[in-house]
Parts: C-alpha cells; sequence; structure tokens
C-alpha cells in the first residue's frame, strides 16, 4: 500500500494495512521535521512532488521491495504541502513472520525512496529566508 497525502500522519491510520496473525513482527518508520539542517535552523518544510510520477516510482519501489522480501507487507505514505516541526512526513511500516525481513525491508524501501522519488522539499528558516532540497535542487 503506499500513497501521498496532504493529511498529518498518524501511524494508526496505516497500521492495519501490515496486521497479519502469522506476522510477529510490525517495523515503523517516521520521517518528521528536525530542527536544523546542514548547520541552518528549520521550523518548517513544504514538501512537493510530481504526483502522478511519485506514485509510479512508490509504485516501483513496492515491486523491488516484495521481489526481495516477498513475505514482507508493507506500507509507504508520503505527505505533502506544508509540514511543521516534528510532525511526519513519511510513514514507511512493515511486518513479517520475524523481525530482521521487516527492518530490512523497512530500510530498504527507505533507501530506494531516498533515490527514486520525485520530491523536493523548501526548508522555512526563522530569518525569513528559505532554501530547496532534493532532487534538482
Amino acid at each position: 500500500m503506499f500513497e501521498i497525502t496532504q493529511n498529518i500522519l498518524k501511524i494508526e491510520d496505516y497500521i492495519n494495512y501490515v496486521e497479519d496473525d502469522s506476522h510477529g513482527a510490525i517495523v515503523s518508520f517516521l520521517g518528521v521535521v528536525r530542527n536544523i539542517h546542514e548547520g541552518k535552523s528549520v521550523h518548517k518544510i513544504f514538501y512537493e512532488c510530481y504526483d502522478k510520477m511519485a506514485l509510479k516510482q512508490m509504485k516501483k519501489i513496492e515491486i523491488l521491495t516484495l521481489e526481495k522480501y516477498p513475505m514482507v507487507k508493507m506500507v509507504l505514505v508520503h505527505r505533502v504541502g506544508m509540514v511543521e516541526l516534528r510532525e511526519a512526513s513519511i510513514i514507511v511500516l512493515t511486518s513479517s513472520k520475524h523481525r530482521k525481513d521487516s527492518y530490512e525491508a523497512n530500510m530498504f524501501i527507505m533507501d530506494e525512496v531516498k533515490k527514486l522519488l520525485p520530491i523536493w522539499k523548501k526548508e522555512h528558516h526563522p530569518d525569513g529566508n528559505t532554501s530547496w532540497v532534493g532532487i534538482g535542487s
């Protein structure tokens, strides 16, 4: 399961997609807005993406993940729009029979997200300045 949304991200909205009576491990990753990047203070980030291409790449990530970890269930959700300090911009959930596959699949998904998703972020700094980060920045 994958999606792009402008809604505030909450794990409880997605956990049921990976729950399985035969799975003993659920691993969650929340990517949250932090207050500093490369030495500059940050107080919020505006995420922008090319939706059609991002969804196509998310599907590719899902296919790659399930080829490598066929027994894993997964969720990949990325938020776009303005995301405040400490709010989540991405959720990755994985479940499997044992923790090893869940941990590895979760890390694999995030690595692929960083490589493949056409998502840009515009960091907003307390002094009013902004800076773009991401593909083509």
